[in-house]
């Protein structure tokens, strides 16, 4: 149907357990795949082999937490996707447009009023310095000249767009003095995206279109070790805020969203309004409809379990709070749980005809509905046991 977005399948707990770290390890780790790590340079071209692939899997949905891990263990520092949708917010997020239905909702962009915000707070807690180069104030020359210095020096750069929508990417080299790009972009195999596009032996795609793409807004680079004195309770304090701030302004007004329990309010409203969801609607239209269902099961999710994954670390390190943190994560899970409890009703995640069909009845997204205020609950309840942790914690 010409619509794209990540994937979520519940295992048990125990999975994502292995997969979170209690904290960001910022020391060089010499890694163990330093045998493909490898570059091959020649007067106009430069390539970075052994890149960890970037791309939607069932461990990682957001794409710009999985780039910069990508990137970072590509250069010798081990730092946890969790920690990452912790401290960008990413974990924490819900929001739902307040004019229109927009697949943008669950982009992490949307998150903060300054639309760089959570890239920012992610460079600075994985205590790394960091450059941003804009399309609206650079040209194609300079994302060129930028891109050609750190990969020269053997840095991956992250990238927003390059192929399809304006999600993170990752750039591991040039040709053609820059005017061919490649690296790894979690649409480079979706047809409706990658025209024109090639993929090179080594899985990289290979893209000279790349600034014809409109969504090829920014590019930037992972600079020296900086220690910003970034710790939990700051990640916290943004966590608090993230989950009560109920109207959020992106782009001086011009996109609208809200947060909080208001995102509930609204995503619940939209979803069991049966004339946005009338069976005479055009199928592109119901498709869109069940794919910003799909986004914000994404962000309550995925989010809220490795929400729940840092609420523990708290928990484990903090014994004064250790109670109150137990609950919390009780909380995210349950959320969690309503959202996979949405996919029970509905048939699944995918974004079929045959499942547009079940979306479609009222009584199906009236319970999706219920369960969508029961979320809202959860999250009350788990924000308010948040702020006693807290000014609790030293």
């Amino acid at each position: 149907m010409g619509v794209f977005a990540p994937v979520i399948h519940k295992e048990d707990d125990s999975t994502y357990a292995r997969l979170y770290c209690d904290t960001c390890d910022v020391d060089s780790l010499k890694s163990t795949n330093d045998s493909l790590k490898k570059s091959r340079k020649t007067e106009s071209s430069c390539i970075l082999y052994g890149v960890p692939k970037v791309e939607y899997s069932f461990e990682e949905c957001t794409p710009f937490p999985t780039a910069l891990k990508a990137c970072l263990s590509y250069i010798g520092q081990k730092v946890d996707y969790g920690y990452i949708m912790a401290a960008s917010g990413a974990a924490f997020r819900l929001r739902w447009n307040k004019e229109y239905w927009d697949g943008g909702n669950v982009d992490i962009m949307n998150i903060y009023e300054d639309e760089y915000e959570s890239f920012i707070r992610s460079f600075k807690a994985v205590n790394r310095k960091y450059e941003i180069l804009k399309r609206e104030h650079h040209t194609k020359e300079d994302f060129i000249e930028f891109i050609k210095k750190e990969i020269n020096a053997g840095r991956p750069v992250i990238a927003l767009g390059i192929i399809g929508p304006p999600e993170a990417c990752v750039i591991t080299g040039y040709r053609d003095n820059g005017k061919e790009l490649l690296g790894w972009n979690c649409f480079q195999e979706n047809k409706e995206f990658s025209q024109g596009t090639k993929i090179d032996d080594s899985g990289y795609f290979i893209c000279n279109r790349w600034w014809d793409n409109e969504e090829t807004c920014a590019v930037m680079s992972i600079g020296e070790s900086y220690d910003y004195n970034i710790d939990s309770k700051s990640i916290l304090k943004n966590a608090i805020d993230i989950m009560t701030k109920e109207t959020i302004s992106v782009k001086n007004n011009t996109r609208l969203y809200a947060g909080g329990g208001e995102a509930y309010d609204l995503w619940c409203k939209s979803i069991t309004d049966q004339k946005e969801c009338d069976n005479n609607n055009i199928v592109p239209i119901l498709i869109e409809r069940l794919m910003c269902q799909n986004d914000a099961q994404t962000m309550i999710g995925e989010g809220r379990y490795y929400a729940s994954c840092f609420i523990d670390s708290i928990g484990n390190n903090n014994e004064n709070v250790k109670e109150e943190c137990t609950e919390v994560s009780k909380c995210f899970k349950a959320i969690m749980q309503c959202s996979f409890d949405m996919n029970k009703i509905k048939g699944g995640f995918e974004q079929t005809e045959e499942l547009l069909n079940t979306f479609i009845k009222p009584e199906v997204r009236n319970s999706i509905g219920k369960l969508i205020i029961k979320a809202k609950e959860h999250e009350y309840q788990a924000c308010k046991l948040m702020k006693d942790i807290y000014y609790k914690l030293e």
